[in-house]
């Protein structure tokens, strides 16, 4: 365990959604007496959320909470309390510059990709669209240019052909808060070594919305099939529209052989699925969809017939 600096007047913990809890409870297991503080956000709607484990975890440890509800709660929360070193896992509003300058040891931040590959937002999703075979992390400075700061450490994971989204987080969220235990000792006494990031090699990217999720059935099957895996749980999904609702698709998988028909035509149901034909005259085979307003069942137990009708 870091010994505390009596000099250092703390950390402050700024964080959400699961991976935040995991960054948490590792500063907590290498240092908990220098934790001063938590703030969280109210992301009460967000299918991602883990509200009511941050709210528990600094329960029973005793660690001052604070719940902010928008970006001018959270500053002005900030500038009541007094730390040394922020830590920032599962963030979403942008911090001030006067906020950034407030901490001796500044603000260090998580952010989900290789920096300088995929600044900006959803990270993950986007590097899945790009079938990157590998995402990461990376450890690095919050200055005033969005995810640009001088980076202490990134870890990785490999990803394969048949991942989903949850699979490829499941596997990155133990190490990142592992590369946040193993930095943080270093991080408090100011002796982190850093490296600048290579800005002539940066990528960015672009915010998403739950209505970017809609599939493109005269996309190729392959697509579509990274299209549904990429916004697979924890997200809202990829959709499509069956009968003039929104069914949103959680798991399919290819079907590997010629499909002729028109794209996104219902070719077959069976026990083992729902096949829709692509593009490119291949089919991929729903198995798990979930009307709007309705509980998530097997494909076939709400695509029952096959026939000329298409999904939109």
């Amino acid at each position: 365990m870091a010994s505390r600096d009596t000099r250092f007047r703390g950390t402050l913990f700024l964080g959400s959604k699961p991976m935040g809890l995991r960054c948490l409870e590792a500063i907590y297991d290498c240092a908990p007496e220098t934790l001063v503080g938590v703030q969280t956000m109210d992301d009460s709607g967000d299918t991602r959320s883990v509200l009511a484990r941050f709210s528990a975890f600094c329960e029973e440890r005793d660690i001052p909470l604070t719940l902010v509800r928008s970006r001018r709660d959270s500053e002005a929360h900030l500038r009541t309390v007094q730390f040394d070193l922020a830590v920032v896992c599962g963030w979403y509003w942008i911090i001030s510059a006067d906020i950034l300058r407030q901490p001796s040891r500044g603000f260090v931040g998580v952010h989900n990709s290789l920096l300088p590959a995929y600044q900006g937002a959803a990270p993950v999703v986007w590097a899945m669209l790009n079938r990157e075979p590998e995402i990461g992390a990376s450890l690095y400075a919050l200055t005033d240019k969005v995810d640009c700061g001088e980076v202490y450490a990134r870890t990785s994971v490999d990803v394969s052909e048949e991942d989903y989204i949850g699979d490829v987080l499941a596997r990155l969220e133990p190490k990142c808060a592992e590369m946040v235990g193993d930095r943080y000792p270093r991080l408090i006494e100011g002796s982190a070594r850093s490296e600048s990031q290579d800005l002539t090699q940066a990528t960015y990217a672009c915010r998403r919305t739950p209505d970017h999720g809609r599939i493109q059935w005269t996309w190729p099957m392959k697509d579509v099939y990274d299209f549904i895996r990429a916004q697979s749980k924890p997200y809202p999904g990829a959709y499509a529209h069956y009968s003039g609702r929104r069914m949103t698709i959680w798991r399919a998988r290819p079907f590997g052989t010629a499909w002729y028909g028109t794209p996104g035509q219902i070719a077959r149901v069976s026990r083992d699925g729902v096949h829709i034909v692509c593009g490119d005259h291949q089919a991929i085979v729903l198995e798990r969809i979930q009307l709007q307003g309705e509980p998530e069942a097997d494909a076939q137990q709400i695509i029952q017939i096959a026939g000329p009708m298409l999904l939109e």
